[in-house]
C-alpha cells in the first residue's frame, strides 16, 4: 500500500471515529424523550392543519413524546404520541362558515418503525415517511441531507452550524457546546411557507428543541403542518435580555432553545466538562494529524 493511501486511510479513521454513532449507548427499548409547549401568557401555543378545511388552535401545554418499543434487527419500534390538554377544533365549511369547537384532552398517537441504517421512518404497509428528527446519527446528517417530501417540495438540510460558544437551556438540562443547528429550506405546502430549525445535543444526537412545521413524525400523526412554541421558554429568554443592551445580548453565552423544548427523558447524558480553548477536539485532530505525518517521515526514511 502507498504511504499516501496509508496517510489518507488514517485521517479519514480519525476523523470519523472522533464522531461515531452518537446513539449507540442509549438508543434501546424503553428510551423515551418528550417535548413541551407550555402555555404562559398567550392565547395559544401553537395551531396545527389537519388538513386544508380543519386547523386545531392549541390552547393548552403540548407534550410531543418518542418512545422506543422495540428494536429488532436494526429496525426500532417507535410510538409517537402528542397530547394537547385544550383545544380550539375550527372547521372552514364549502358554504363559508366557520365551525368552532372548544376540546380537551386530545391524543395523537401513531407507531412507526425506524431503519437505524438510514434513520428513515415506514409504517407497517411500507409507506415512507421521511427522515427521523428527533434523533441524528452525526455521521450521516450533511447539508443536502433530504427530510422528506411534501408534495411537489423536497425539504432537506440547508445549513449545519456547529455553535461552540453558547450553552442552549431547556426545562430538562442545560447543553453545553457543542450544539449542532441545523436549518432547512423553505417550501410551499397547502397555502404554508416555511421550513424546519433542529437544535441537536452532540453527545447523543437528541433533538433538544427547534421549529418542526414540516416534521415528519407531525405528517405521520395526521397533521398537514402546523407550529408549537413553548411560551415559558421564550419568556424565559425575555427575562435573560431583559436590561441588556444589543451589543450585550449578542455577547451572551446562553440561550432558551425555541420552538418546542426538551421537557423529560430516562436517557442519561454524557457530562460535558468546560474545557480551554485549545483544548478542544479539533487540535487534538491537529495533533494527531501530525503525529501520522512524523510517522510517515519516519517510514519512509526507513524505506530509503
Amino acid at each position: 500500500m502507498r504511504l499516501s493511501k496509508i496517510i489518507s486511510f488514517l485521517l479519514s479513521f480519525l476523523i470519523f471515529s472522533s464522531n461515531v454513532s452518537a446513539f449507540s449507548f442509549w438508543f434501546e427499548r424503553g428510551a423515551y424523550v418528550t417535548y413541551s409547549a407550555l402555555v404562559d401568557e398567550e392565547e395559544y401555543v401553537g395551531i396545527l392543519h389537519l388538513n386544508k378545511t380543519t386547523i386545531l388552535r392549541c390552547k393548552g401545554d403540548a407534550f410531543l413524546t418518542f418512545k422506543i418499543v422495540e428494536i429488532d434487527n436494526k429496525v426500532a419500534k417507535i410510538n409517537i404520541t402528542l397530547d394537547i390538554s385544550r383545544g380550539e377544533l375550527i372547521t372552514l365549511h364549502s358554504s363559508g362558515k366557520t365551525e368552532r369547537k372548544e376540546i380537551t384532552n386530545v391524543t395523537f398517537s401513531k407507531v412507526l418503525f425506524l431503519n437505524i441504517s438510514n434513520m428513515e421512518y415506514f409504517d407497517k404497509n411500507g409507506t415512507s415517511y421521511g427522515r427521523a428528527t428527533f434523533v441524528i446519527d452525526p455521521r450521516n446528517v450533511r447539508k443536502g441531507t433530504i427530510i422528506g417530501q411534501w408534495g411537489n417540495a423536497t425539504l432537506f438540510i440547508n445549513e449545519i452550524e456547529s455553535i461552540t460558544n453558547i450553552t442552549f437551556l431547556t426545562h430538562f438540562h442545560a447543553f453545553k457546546p457543542p450544539v449542532l443547528l441545523a436549518k432547512t429550506n423553505r417550501i410551499s405546502y397547502e397555502g404554508a411557507l416555511g421550513g424546519d430549525l433542529f437544535y441537536y445535543d452532540l453527545s447523543t444526537g437528541i433533538l433538544i428543541g427547534g421549529f418542526i412545521p414540516f416534521a415528519p413524525e407531525l405528517r405521520a400523526l395526521g397533521i398537514s403542518h402546523g407550529s408549537l412554541i413553548d411560551q415559558v421558554a421564550q419568556e424565559n429568554q425575555k427575562k435573560l435580555l431583559q436590561g441588556l443592551s444589543l451589543e450585550e445580548a449578542l455577547k451572551l453565552d446562553k440561550r432558551w432553545v425555541a420552538g418546542i423544548v426538551l421537557y423529560d427523558t430516562n436517557i442519561e447524558f454524557e457530562p460535558k466538562t468546560e474545557v480551554k480553548k485549545e483544548e478542544t477536539p479539533t487540535k487534538y485532530l491537529f495533533l494527531a494529524s501530525l503525529g501520522i505525518l512524523l510517522m510517515v517521515v519516519v517510514l519512509r526514511r526507513r524505506l530509503h
